[in-house]
């Protein structure tokens, strides 16, 4: 399986964490994780990438694990430079809240789970993992309070939380949404949830979310034998706020 996570060097022992949750619940099961960041810096703030060191150590901890697992550190400086998110590096979150939008620039296997390094794994997710993805961009899950005020149809709640993304890297390339979504953040301030609408605006019957909730602190997963793989509940840990929080 096949992970990913962004940030800066706020994000090391949020990831650190992540990753250790997931091999204790994927029990030896053979994972590749790839970190995205990069240098950047804002009229407020200069910001430090997440360092190789890092990365280095919670690799250690994978292969120690399981011998054919890795951790790839990826620098989207150039491609940051290239397409940044102009008109939202005034919001409260930082430009590394963006880098999961460069996934389709990036020679990643097309099937990846995107999550928050808030992220805590508490069983198995292959079922959520493997569902079938034919047709369909991405999977997330519901956000527990977005859900009550962002709706595309008033009938049902259908706004994601994208702490939690299940990526189909082909289709995400076929139909342009990502690049359409950059394109998006350079023209549009968004509200100040900026990264949650984005990847939800476009191309709505591509979408799909799970009928479950995450909360807006440190989030768990766990598969279910239901029609419902991913169950979000309350916090584990305390909260940790980082350059990602949702």
């Amino acid at each position: 399986m096949n992970f990913l996570f962004c940030g800066d060097h706020n994000a090391e022992r949020g990831v650190l964490i992540a990753v250790l949750s997931l091999l204790k619940a994927e029990r030896g099961e053979e994972i590749h994780v790839y970190i995205l960041t990069m240098k950047a810096k804002s009229k407020q703030r200069n910001f430090r990438p997440f360092s190789q060191h890092a990365a280095d150590f919670i690799g250690s901890l994978v292969t120690a694990d399981n011998p054919k697992s890795s951790v790839e550190l990826i620098d989207c400086t150039d491609l940051f430079v290239q397409e940044p998110p102009t008109a939202n590096m005034g919001t409260r979150f930082t430009p590394y809240a963006m880098l999961r939008l460069f996934a389709d620039e990036l020679d990643l296997p097309d099937r990846i789970l995107y999550l928050d390094d808030d992220v805590i794994i508490r069983k198995p997710v292959d079922q959520f993992y493997t569902q079938d993805l034919t047709g369909t961009e991405l999977v997330g899950v519901l956000d527990y309070f977005g859900r009550f005020f962002f709706h595309h149809q008033k009938r049902v709640f259908d706004y994601i939380n994208s702490g939690v993304l299940l990526l189909n890297m082909p289709e995400i390339k076929r139909t342009g949404l990502f690049k359409r979504v950059r394109h998006l953040m350079q023209v549009k301030r968004c509200f100040c949830l900026t990264k949650q609408p984005s990847t939800s605006w476009p191309r709505r019957n591509a979408l799909r979310q799970e009928s479950t909730t995450s909360n807006t602190n440190c989030r768990q997963i766990q598969s279910s034998s239901t029609s419902q793989p991913v169950s979000a509940s309350g916090p584990t840990l305390e909260p940790r706020r980082s350059s990602l929080g949702t």
